[in-house]
């Protein structure tokens, strides 16, 4: 196995297995995340974090790099800004290839409609060859449906729009919804701090 592959699978599983889901799951109990451009920070912050510390302890050596609204594809039609992209550059740097790619969006309740719009979006990146995986990060924080169906929904979906994709399944779906779990005065106090942040009364009209 190579440095390069032990080092994609590590990220691979960091993102896509339980861990960045969780952070970003503490995030949102915690009122960090109020818009798409919060959850955008929050993923950049912890993907940042998470790879500069293994480069510290010297368990990655590979040159990865993580950029935002990266500019993608040479034809105006083919072309897409995914929200991060992460890259690595061969050893002599004269070639840079995109490995993983994640797509964002955040909304009060889950949007069916949008996550179709943007599945879509993601099944143009599989142009390039080298793109490992992407994934679809959904920050809903929804009372009426727990994160385990809104995948479920979100994966029925994916199969829909991509049916003739053969590479549909290196789309992954990841769902933040930590509020369904709460109950009672815990929710309600989390809500109203929730609709006071997103709107400030200043800004009302």
């Amino acid at each position: 196995m190579t440095n390069f592959t032990k080092e994609r699978d590590i990220i691979k599983k960091f993102i896509g297995e339980g861990p960045l889901q969780k952070k970003l799951e503490k995030d949102q109990r915690n009122l960090k995340i109020l818009s798409e451009g919060d959850l955008q920070s929050c993923v950049y912050f912890h993907l940042r974090k998470f790879i500069d510390k293994k480069k510290e302890k010297k368990k990655f050596v590979e040159p990865w790099y993580l950029t935002n609204k990266l500019p993608m594809g040479k034809q105006r039609k083919d072309k897409i800004f995914p929200d991060i992209v992460i890259m690595r550059m061969k050893k002599k740097g004269s070639v840079i290839k995109p490995v993983f790619l994640i797509e964002l969006k955040e909304h009060s309740k889950y949007n069916p409609q949008s996550v179709r719009s943007d599945l879509q979006k993601l099944a143009k990146a599989f142009l390039w060859r080298d793109l490992e995986q992407s994934y679809f990060i959904l920050a809903a924080p929804d009372e009426d449906i727990d994160s385990k169906t809104i995948s479920q929904k979100m994966e029925i979906i994916r199969n829909q729009v991509l049916e003739r994709n053969s590479r549909r399944d290196k789309i992954i779906p990841i769902p933040v919804n930590a509020i369904n779990t709460m109950k009672g005065s815990e929710y309600k106090k989390w809500e109203s701090n929730y609709k006071k942040l997103r709107k400030p009364k200043s800004l009302r009209k």
